[in-house]
């Protein structure tokens, strides 16, 4: 059976993303349970990939870590080169905000 590949993963999952990560860091899940020291529970990589429990926060940072992520990735799927400071807004507040600007320059 040929390996998955990191777009074969589903990504919407905190394990999706943890899957897609080490795959493409050409790990298996007993060598990244072992780069974290979790000899006590070998399965804890994969319970985590199938969504099957949550990495402890402890168990976040050093996936994050190891995979050369960041928390936040992990957690959210937001990149961090994603501008924090940018977003978007409705159609709606995108009309109420001309609106406020029309009645401003009236003033």
């Amino acid at each position: 059976m040929a390996a998955k590949k990191e777009k074969d993963f589903d990504k919407t999952t905190i394990g999706g993303r943890i899957a897609a990560l080490r795959a493409t860091h050409d790990m298996t899940q007993n060598e990244l349970a072992e780069k974290m020291g979790l000899f006590v529970d070998s399965k804890k990589i994969s319970k985590i990939e199938n969504n099957r429990t949550d990495p402890s926060c402890w168990e976040l940072v050093q996936l994050a870590k190891i995979l050369h992520t960041t928390t936040d990735y992990i957690l959210t799927g937001k990149d961090a080169t994603q501008n924090p400071n940018s977003f978007t807004l409705t159609l709606a507040e995108q009309r109420l905000i001309l609106d406020l600007a029309k009645r401003i320059q009236g003033c």
